[in-house]
């Protein structure tokens, strides 16, 4: 069996799946099951921390800091929502979430679970396997951001 290794995390799938394709995977099952949506403010930061090709460089950041604050400080998504509402709607923030042509890349972490680890067998497991992906992003990245 070929493999198929994804050049921003690493990740082995075979050659028929991708990281993008599990993310898909992920999403539908978040969206179509709320056992398994009560974890989506984690997934998508710490899928796109390590899929860095489609953000700024502070976007990156902002993706970093928004995982830091559901993870560490413990923030539910709706406190965050309304708070990032006012930041969007007040038209203070001078920064990109996408690149604008430039690729922020973060070649070199090693990283200590990936997507390819999320088990789909039931919530529970699911949960889980989604806070100790993202507590692992965050521990990962944390020399680039000191």
């Amino acid at each position: 069996m070929t493999t198929n290794q994804c050049p921003e995390c690493g990740a082995n799938f075979d050659e028929t799946e991708s990281c993008y394709d599990r993310f898909g995977v992920l999403l539908e099952r978040e969206f179509t099951d709320p056992e398994f949506g009560r974890v989506h403010h984690l997934t998508v930061p710490a899928y796109m921390l390590q899929h860095p090709s489609r953000l700024s460089f502070k976007g990156w950041i902002e993706m970093r800091r928004l995982l830091h604050r559901f993870v560490i400080d413990g923030l539910l998504p709706e406190h965050v929502r309304q708070q990032n509402k006012r930041l969007i709607d007040s038209g203070k923030r001078d920064w990109r979430i996408k690149a604008d042509g430039t690729t922020f890349n973060v070649s070199g972490v090693v990283w200590s679970g990936t997507i390819i680890d999320i088990r789909l067998d039931d919530a529970n497991q699911y949960q889980a396997d989604i806070e100790r992906w993202a507590w692992s992003v965050l521990s990962d990245t944390e020399p680039i951001t000191s």
